[in-house]
């Protein structure tokens, strides 16, 4: 099995030329910020939630071992919503059979 490392902001993907792991999440973006806005600490005050994610790419284009690297955001529910949307995915399939490694910050604001 073969693994790359991709860490690449999804602001910054504007600038560059497109790529479709970081096409395919920045999709969700709006199931992401549901996640943020719906959070106790949101509610609680918080303008401005950072996260850090980790997941595989299979060969077939399914995440697998999704997880929270890092947050701000000490919600349970945040959590729970945030790996879920990240785990339902599709991404388009390795033309070469290799499984790829991300790791994705994330800025939530309102």
């Amino acid at each position: 099995m073969f693994r790359f490392l991709l860490l690449v902001s999804l602001a910054a993907c504007s600038s560059l030329r497109p790529n479709p792991i970081t096409e395919t999440i920045a999709a969700k973006k709006d199931s992401y910020r549901f996640c943020f806005l719906s959070s106790k600490d949101h509610k609680s005050g918080l303008e401005l939630g950072t996260a850090t994610a980790s997941f595989l790419i299979d060969q077939h284009g399914n995440p697998s071992e999704v997880k929270l690297l890092e947050t701000n955001i000490k919600d349970p529910q945040f959590e729970k919503c945030f790996l879920n949307t990240l785990s339902n995915l599709k991404f388009t399939p390795s033309s070469d059979h290799t499984t790829i490694e991300v790791k994705q910050p994330f800025t939530f604001k309102e």
